[in-house]
């Protein structure tokens, strides 16, 4: 199976935090970068070809993990994980709470909390050129800021590469600096 970075970006609704490219990253030389990437996969997964069937470090790969099996050291893969209280009726409104755990996803009156990649973003986020990329290939995203509202989800990946590679024009860092004065997210 051939992943590539623009079938990535087409088909998952993903928050990346902590990016992965080591150039961003200003931390003291010895010590581990530290990054996260969630990923959700709303019409699911083919359970045997991405969770390992023996639990700890000696599991043998799947072949989505083959993939990055160079990475092996390097992530966990955490299974058996679900919202209480969220019934079948509701299972696609309940990717809104897939980074929360919040209860009540799609029901009147849902009120959201803190997504795990923000949190992330809060603690970490001054190791990385970008605290957190909130990315997704349908439009809705699954990042939410501490008081509940979502977080924009960039689904250009033409986008995503002019933020991450091209350097900005001196009329587009001035706007970049007005926005963060007022209080606003940068482009």
């Amino acid at each position: 199976m051939k992943l590539t970075r623009r079938h990535f970006l087409r088909t998952t609704a993903g928050s990346l935090a902590l990016p992965w490219l080591d150039a961003w990253a200003a931390h003291a030389p010895g010590q581990p970068r530290r990054r996260m990437v969630l990923l959700c996969a709303p019409l699911g997964l083919h359970p045997a070809y991405l969770f390992p069937e023996k639990a700890g470090k000696d599991y043998a790969m799947t072949p989505y993990l083959e993939v990055i099996k160079d990475f092996r050291e390097d992530f966990t893969v955490i299974s058996g994980l679900c919202h209480a209280g969220n019934s079948p009726g509701f299972a696609h409104q309940a990717s809104a709470s897939f980074l929360t755990g919040a209860q009540g996803a799609g029901r009147p009156g849902f009120q959201n909390s803190i997504s795990l990649d923000q949190l992330a973003a809060e603690h970490l986020g001054t190791e990385t050129r970008f605290p957190s990329l909130a990315l997704s290939g349908e439009g809705a995203g699954l990042s939410w800021t501490r008081t509940g509202a979502p977080v924009p989800a960039e689904v250009s990946a033409s986008r995503v590469f002019a933020r991450l590679f091209l350097a900005d024009s001196p009329e587009e860092a001035r706007a970049q600096s007005r926005r963060l004065a007022d209080g606003r997210t940068p482009r």
